[in-house]
């Protein structure tokens, strides 16, 4: 169950808005920006949750228990549109940008992240770190759902639309692999490469590392299944790993090879205090050191009768 919509708080902006949108008009709105639409039991929800007061003047600044429901519900900004919010409003008009930002915020990349690439990707189209928080804030709000809700709610997108080609199309969307990938930088990275941007600054001999040991598991793993084709899928994953291990050690500088053995051969120091003269002897020590003198024994030798 899909319990809230990532785009609510534009919601609350809609059915407060002192033009008394109707429920049809909310959902043409929605289905136009290409928001998703979680049907009227849930915006009944939102109105109810969302009761201005009595009067509502939301422009009015000297209002007090008007601007007051502004910042309760965090919409203030909708009304008093500033730059950043602009910037937000063009996201979510521009599909290809829009797509971005959602690929790249289900990934867990930074604002500062999303919007090099924004800059990157579409040039003087790009917008600010603080256009896509906005944009994350009132469109794309992450933290009113769960990752399972978040899938479900991507496979919704796909599954309400009567056209096959497009439902063929849309398991090849950016933002389905995205939700359907592991959190980990490198899913940033291959959304990045679904864009278009070529991604820079990868360690390359890291990557061929996670691969071998990825491999190895995915050994371990098929090791452990009782399957007809346990022993043929082990031996594909073992030659991965030898693959990847080879690549490795060909891709690896001479240097740093030369540098990994230098400090396999690094003096290890003990941290630890220098212990006291008493600890080592327990007080049994003396302290005088003059020289004392040491006569030799003497052995007397008896004569045999």
């Amino acid at each position: 169950m899909i319990r809230r919509s990532p785009c609510e708080y534009y919601l609350k902006y809609l059915v407060s808005h002192p033009d008394n949108y109707s429920d049809e008009q909310v959902q043409a709105k929605l289905q136009e920006l290409g928001l998703d639409w979680l049907g009227p039991t849930y915006l009944q929800r939102v109105r109810r949750q969302t009761v201005p007061p009595t009067p509502f003047t939301p422009y009015d600044l000297g209002h007090f228990a008007s601007q007051h429901f502004l910042n309760k519900h965090r919409i203030f900004s909708l009304y008093f549109k500033d730059d950043a919010t602009r910037e937000a409003l063009r996201i979510v008009e521009t599909p290809r940008l829009k797509e971005f930002c959602e690929a790249m915020t289900l990934c867990g990349s930074p604002t500062g992240l999303i919007s090099m690439g924004t800059k990157q990707a579409f040039g003087d189209s790009g917008v600010s770190p603080e256009g896509v928080k906005r944009f994350q804030h009132f469109f794309w709000n992450m933290d009113l759902l769960d990752f399972t809700e978040v899938r479900a709610l991507l496979a919704k997108r796909g599954s309400d639309s009567d056209d096959k080609d497009f439902k063929k199309a849309y398991y090849r969307d950016s933002r389905k692999i995205a939700a359907d990938l592991p959190f980990n930088p490198l899913s940033a990275l291959l959304s990045q490469i679904r864009m278009g941007i070529t991604p820079s600054g990868v360690d390359f001999a890291e990557l061929m590392n996670r691969i071998r040991i990825v491999a190895g598991i995915k050994t371990y793993q098929w090791i452990l299944e009782d399957h007809p084709r346990s022993g043929e899928n082990a031996r594909h994953f073992m030659g991965v790993v030898a693959e990847a291990t080879d690549i490795l050690e060909r891709s690896a500088k001479p240097e740093e090879k030369l540098r990994e053995r230098l400090h396999s051969l690094t003096m290890r120091h003990n941290t630890l205090p220098i212990p006291h003269i008493n600890q080592l002897s327990e007080g049994q020590h003396t302290t005088d050191l003059q020289a004392t003198e040491v006569r030799p024994e003497v052995v007397e030798v008896e004569d045999e009768a």
